[in-house]
């Protein structure tokens, strides 16, 4: 990471965005290493199965034919195992697609800043896990490594404000313009459309949204993401003629939800990414729901839950 921020200094894209990621690649396998050994097996790799019986059995990586998961793999599980997890899927996805070279870098400093700030996030992250120290971790690239991330910080905050500014303009010039009656009429037609609003910010074909209050007007918006089901089993007690008493379990399904956007069809404020959602004090990480609160009437709970059962071997 050290060299990774002295490339940023010098104008080395390249190198930043080759050095900064194969850090985070080190960290992440470090952590995951803490946890439990077995989380660096490459399940369904060849030999991947032969990795994790070395690894359960606590062989060296440098054991011959020890195989280990890639960045990839490492930051996806990562995720999995904290919601807290700094940055969404699209972005580690990203940082790994550029350690990997299957992304085109575009000349100047634009993308390579992003990658550079996404990882130093990451690292943020996964420092403390590993019971190391911040600055000796960054060296000579401490001071940058804290500019960047207040930068971006900063930067992120200006615009929601910026955005909620706007927003509360144009609530402001609708209260004007009405009396009483014509705003309440025309805030039920906005919160109507509150469904077609959160699909415009759709990124994905699984993508759905929440009823949201807003954070600038208290009407009812949408937090846009995409939903989560894992089977789960809870126990009950069933009585036999004899009298005695089994174990019963009963399966249903656990809903979880992955926020990365917001619309207000009302004041029309529109928040894009986990950073934004953080900085207007909306729900940034991943939120467990119930089935009620996924109300669109173009997404079906059932269909997810169907297509999950067809790959979750434990599904319920």
């Amino acid at each position: 990471m050290q060299k990774a921020i002295a490339a940023w200094h010098e104008d080395d894209w390249e190198a930043v965005c080759l050095m900064a990621p194969q850090s985070i690649e080190l960290l992440s396998k470090a952590v995951l290493w803490e946890v439990n050994p077995a989380l660096l097996a490459p399940m369904g790799a060849q030999d991947g199965e032969a990795s994790l019986l070395k690894l359960v059995r606590g062989d060296p990586l440098s054991s011959s034919g020890m195989k280990t998961i890639g960045l990839g793999a490492a930051l996806k599980r990562l995720a999995t195992l904290d919601d807290s997890f700094p940055i969404p899927k699209a972005r580690y996805a990203r940082i790994a697609d550029v350690r990997n070279g299957l992304v085109h870098i575009a000349q100047g400093a634009t993308e390579p800043r992003a990658i550079l700030v996404d990882c130093l996030r990451v690292a943020d992250y996964l420092i403390p896990k590993l019971s190391t120290d911040r600055s000796d971790f960054y060296g000579s690239g401490f001071n940058t490594a804290e500019a960047l991330l207040i930068q971006h910080q900063e930067s992120v905050e200006a615009t929601v404000k910026l955005k909620r500014a706007k927003s509360s303009k144009e609530l402001a010039d609708l209260r004007s313009n009405l009396d009483s009656s014509e705003f309440e009429e025309v805030v039920a037609m906005r919160e109507s459309e509150k469904f077609s609003v959160a699909q415009d910010h759709f990124t994905s074909a699984d993508a759905t949204s929440v009823d949201q209050d807003c954070p600038e007007c208290g009407f009812t918006g949408r937090l846009i993401g995409t939903p989560q089901v894992e089977g789960a089993v809870d126990w009950d007690v069933e009585k036999l003629g004899d009298g005695s008493w089994i174990p019963v379990p009963m399966g249903y399904w656990e809903i979880y939800f992955d926020p990365s956007a917001f619309a207000c069809p009302v004041c029309r404020l529109k928040l894009l990414g986990r950073d934004e959602l953080a900085a207007a004090h909306l729900p940034s990480s991943t939120l467990e729901v119930d089935r009620p609160d996924l109300d669109d009437p173009d997404f079906s709970l059932d269909e997810l839950i169907e297509a999950e059962s067809h790959y979750d071997v434990h599904g319920v």
